[in-house]
């Protein structure tokens, strides 16, 4: 209707700017572009920008809390927003943004990727679980970010894991049923909840103190569900990974200190 060659802006001209600050309150929301895109038919993953990090203050409308939920989503790149960490195959990471805590669409990540050049594209899964791009700003390490890695919508791609009792204590005779060797380097692994079984070590919920659980048998293995339930009806909580990899509960019964116990971390399922 405003006729003299007036249309649709590109994508390139919405992200280069051309109407910015033309009214409308539109410098704040999302706009239509004339350019055409294929519609995916599944789903990517985003990654917490530091497995570690807890969410940030500054990042009040982050959608997902990295202390309480779990660092790795499956989200639909349509619809979902996080954050913009790019890569190189050099090892190089960048995180792009306008202003902290900035959350993009897949394809608006994906964009500020591809705009910087000389190689840079988003990360993959991997890439930000090695924590590539860590430390780049844009308080990424306290939001998730978008990942250039494939998933199905209703992928199983998070685990639960399982800690090495003592990390310092090799595989007792005792438990020769015991699934995994504490001394072959998998003091951490990411199970399947539901096929695979390990030990019961419970936790206050002060975290001050830690107790095996195995129904007077030794080196008794249960599913995730029974280590649960145990600990909820001892009037406790399973333990994280970093109380069990602190010591807390070794010594304490069972011959858990030679075997993988259940901690309540999620993480990027590794199991054998």
């Amino acid at each position: 209707a405003k006729g003299n060659g007036w249309r649709l802006c590109t994508q390139e001209e919405i992200y280069d700017e051309q109407t910015k600050g033309t009214g409308c309150s539109y410098n704040y929301m999302h706009v239509w572009t004339s350019t055409p895109a294929s519609c995916p038919t599944g789903c990517k993953v985003i990654y917490d920008g530091v497995r570690t990090s807890e969410k940030s203050s500054a990042c009040p409308n982050a959608p997902f809390d990295d202390k309480d939920s779990d660092p790795l989503q499956i989200a639909d790149p349509n619809q979902a927003v996080a954050g913009a960490r790019c890569c190189k195959n050099d090892g190089s990471g960048s995180s792009e943004c306008d202003e902290d805590c900035q959350l993009f669409t897949y394809f608006e990540a994906e964009a500020r990727c591809e705009a910087k050049g000389s190689g840079w594209r988003l990360c993959t899964q991997q890439e930000i679980h090695d924590e590539q791009g860590t430390g780049t700003g844009c308080s990424y390490n306290h939001v998730h970010v978008w990942t250039s890695t494939d998933a199905q919508c209703d992928e199983k791609t998070t685990c639960r894991a399982i800690v090495d009792g003592s990390a310092n204590n090799e595989k007792s005779s005792k438990c020769p049923a015991a699934p995994y060797d504490d001394v072959a380097d998998m003091n951490v692994l990411f199970v399947d909840e539901t096929e695979v079984v390990a030990g019961i070590r419970c936790c206050s919920d002060d975290g001050t103190k830690g107790s095996s659980f195995c129904s007077s048998t030794d080196c008794k293995a249960f599913t995730f569900a029974e280590a649960e339930a145990k600990c909820t009806e001892n009037m406790m909580r399973l333990c994280t990974r970093a109380e069990i990899e602190s010591g807390l509960g070794v010594g304490t019964g069972c011959n858990y200190d030679s075997m993988h116990v259940w901690v309540s971390d999620f993480g990027a399922c590794s199991f054998p």
